[in-house]
């Protein structure tokens, strides 16, 4: 479980536009570190607004029309601890 930890860590690519008149969006994969599979199911959490998304299959999520400014993300999956981050 501790490479799942290592993959959130270095492998979460995101993306982080902001459009004063549009908001912004996040978006980004998850994959596994041991052999670059896309990981389904994990749970993607915006703590201001509070949004929540999974992964599909491919490991994608995406939040859209989001306020600009700084973004507080909570990463989990099972077995492993929430990660946190701020988007800046």
């Amino acid at each position: 479980m501790r490479q799942v930890i290592t993959l959130l860590f270095f492998f979460w690519s995101f993306s982080f536009v902001a459009h004063a008149h549009l908001g912004g969006s996040i978006a980004g994969t998850m994959l596994d570190s041991r052999n670059q599979q896309p990981l389904p199911n994990v749970l993607v959490t915006l703590q201001k607004p509070v949004k929540r998304v999974s992964t599909n299959v491919l490991g994608k999520y995406r939040f859209d029309n989001l306020p600009t400014g700084t973004c507080l993300v909570a990463i989990s999956h099972k077995g492993i601890d929430v990660m946190h981050l701020v988007l800046r």
